[in-house]
């Protein structure tokens, strides 16, 4: 039986992922949240990660530099 986790799963995009994506994800029942909504477009790394800390969301990002977790 397939379970169905696109409600329970929560993700916070930042601004490398195009906002069209995170809309589409959001048709399909995904909790999204997008920088560009909480006003963090223009914040470094390490704000991205800790807001999807705080907000107990995973962060979806396709930015190389944070694989480096010296950086967070």
């Amino acid at each position: 039986m397939k379970k169905d986790y696109a409600g329970k799963i929560k993700l916070y995009a930042d601004e490398n992922i195009r906002y069209g994506i995170v809309l589409a994800l959001r048709l399909q029942g995904v909790n999204m949240m997008h920088s560009r909504e909480v006003g963090l477009t223009t914040e470094d790394d390490q704000v991205h990660f800790q807001y999807a800390k705080k907000t107990n969301r995973w962060l979806l990002t396709i930015d190389k530099g944070l694989l480096n977790h010296n950086n967070i």
